[in-house]
């Protein structure tokens, strides 16, 4: 197996992992949108804290009553550089009445960054992934698609003439 073919299918394996774990992502987000009860929730903080590059970010906390009236308290799963909502400011939530501690924010990062994020992370490697695979399974070799021809003009035509053969170039 060559470089190109075994480089396609590691791209295309980890690109359709990454696409399959966004599409679950959404599809998760639109099974609890459909299903969950909204709730209006107000920030109460904001965790400011250091990621492994060494970039402060931040995350809410948010706290809500649920359908039976008791207060929950949510840390976002998503974080940002800069603070995306402000300490007492209103939010919309969606939770599952089973499991509150899982509720989200009801905004388009908050609920699609990620599966955004892996996606279209995956779609991109699985469509390099998958056109390697294809280029080197088809006949790609490691000048191009097509064989390389030259014009083979060590035939000689009768004057007036013209005689054209066209030949694969001779390796080397």
């Amino acid at each position: 197996m060559g470089k190109v073919l075994g480089t396609g299918i590691v791209f295309a394996v980890f690109g359709l992992l990454f696409a399959g774990i966004g599409f679950w992502l959404y599809s998760q987000d639109q099974e609890l949108a459909e299903t969950g009860l909204r709730a209006n929730g107000t920030v109460i903080e904001l965790d400011r804290y250091t990621d492994g590059d060494g970039d402060t970010m931040y995350r809410p906390l948010i706290e809500f009553r649920d359908a039976d009236g008791t207060i929950q308290q949510v840390q976002s799963k998503v974080s940002s550089s800069s603070p995306s909502f402000a300490r007492g400011e209103q939010v919309s939530v969606i939770y599952d009445p089973g499991d509150p501690s899982g509720a989200i924010i009801d905004t388009f990062m908050q609920r699609f960054f990620l599966p955004l994020i892996f996606g279209g992370m995956g779609v991109f490697f699985a469509v390099i992934g998958i056109g390697l695979v294809i280029y080197r399974t088809i006949g790609g070799n490691s000048v191009g698609f097509s064989r390389k021809i030259r014009f083979n003009t060590s035939h000689s035509a009768e004057p007036g003439e013209q005689r054209n053969y066209w030949t694969p170039r001779d390796k080397g």
